[in-house]
């Protein structure tokens, strides 16, 4: 049984010209939505979503074979529109004017026929920001406008992006919060409201060590490279993730096994970060001919913050994701069986099972 939490109708709707970020941002907080129970129809230009055609690809297929669009888009319903024609803005009209929600990548939606309990969500690069209007859009933008490119990488080198597409999700995610907040608020008032999303105002937020650094300490965090008290560090078969407190300096030299940690200035903070290279490379020493999952038994035991570093596919056999059922299993008829992250909660005992994404319409088509 699938788990039902939420009921009504979202639509998402967006545009070929709408930047790649802000489509995955909408499309990540829709698919909440439509793994939860709603009922989410997909507005698509002629053609299908650019995403559906976006690596990485689960075969050589034509349009939907990509795997991040099967992951963004579970559950939901597809309609192709073409929203420069007098026909498919009618079309959207109509729909708008039955549904609860709608959720907007970039330009909004016109407001006719929808009424006053609609609620909008609406996604854009800035926000009421016109000095950006000339700025490219990409997630690279963003991320270096929201200053998190300064905190990634090595300080002598060029910066680093974050991996995947975390500036979009970030955004999803608080589009979803803010569609949540807009039904909630619905249900009470009967009336709708429109919720602005801006993935820089996110990125900033996402970024909050730096303000609040800049505002106590007189400085913002910035990428220290080589110079950082975490690293990342080499065992005999992969890497582990070096993280701890003042307070697990005792517990690390024990599992370090290196006596020399323990005492003259490596036994405070301040002698540890005036000899932070040396202290890194003991660590690197006495981790080099030890296992991760040696290492990890004994991390778990002393309460250390530490990790192994995982690849995807170890990620799929790990013991923790395997016994709370976190991936789920997804079917399509064009594929075969493949493994995605469920909402990783349940509802009156049963948890959400992600539904397969919609095969592109092959022509313009009306869902009642």
């Amino acid at each position: 049984m699938t788990a039902t939490f939420l009921s009504g109708t979202v639509i998402e709707v967006s545009r070929p010209d709408t930047p790649p970020g802000i489509r995955l941002a909408a499309s990540l907080a829709t698919k909440i939505a439509a793994d939860l129970g709603a009922r989410v129809v997909k507005i698509e230009p002629p053609g299908g979503d650019p995403v559906r055609r976006m690596p990485p690809l689960l075969d050589k297929g034509d349009a939907g074979s990509s795997a991040l669009f099967q992951f963004l888009n579970t559950g939901k319903q597809a309609i192709v529109l073409d929203l420069e024609q007098s026909r498919g803005r009618d079309t959207l009209a109509s729909l708008l004017a039955k549904a609860d929600a709608v959720v907007e990548a970039g330009d909004p939606t016109p407001d006719d026929g929808a009424g006053g309990s609609l609620v909008r969500v609406r996604l854009s690069p800035f926000g009421n920001r016109p000095d950006l209007r000339a700025v490219p859009v990409s997630e690279l933008t963003i991320l270096a406008l929201g200053g998190l490119l300064d905190l990634v990488g090595d300080p002598a080198r060029a910066p680093l992006r974050l991996g995947g597409h975390q500036a979009a999700y970030s955004a999803g995610l608080a589009a979803y919060a803010g569609l949540m907040a807009g039904l909630m608020t619905r249900k009470r008032h009967g009336a709708g409201e429109t919720v602005n999303i801006s993935l820089l105002d996110v990125a900033l937020w996402v970024n909050w060590k730096s303000p609040a650094g800049a505002l106590l300490l007189g400085r913002a965090p910035t990428r220290q490279g080589p110079e950082a008290e975490w690293q990342v560090l080499p065992c005999s078969d992969g890497y582990i993730a070096l993280v701890y407190a003042d307070k697990d300096w005792p517990a690390l030299c024990a599992l370090a096994r290196e006596p020399k940690l323990a005492v003259g200035e490596f036994a405070n903070a301040a002698g540890r970060r005036s000899r932070r290279q040396e202290v890194l490379q003991l660590l690197a020493q006495a981790f080099a001919g030890r296992a991760r999952n040696e290492l990890y038994a004994e991390i778990k035991a002393s309460g250390i913050p530490m990790g192994p570093v995982l690849s995807p596919a170890e990620l799929l056999e790990d013991r923790q994701y395997l016994a709370r059922d976190f991936m789920a299993k997804v079917s399509h008829a064009d594929f075969s069986a493949f493994s995605m992250p469920r909402v990783p909660l349940r509802w009156n005992g049963a948890g959400f099972q992600p539904r397969p994404a919609p095969d592109l319409p092959v022509a313009e088509e009306v869902i009642p």
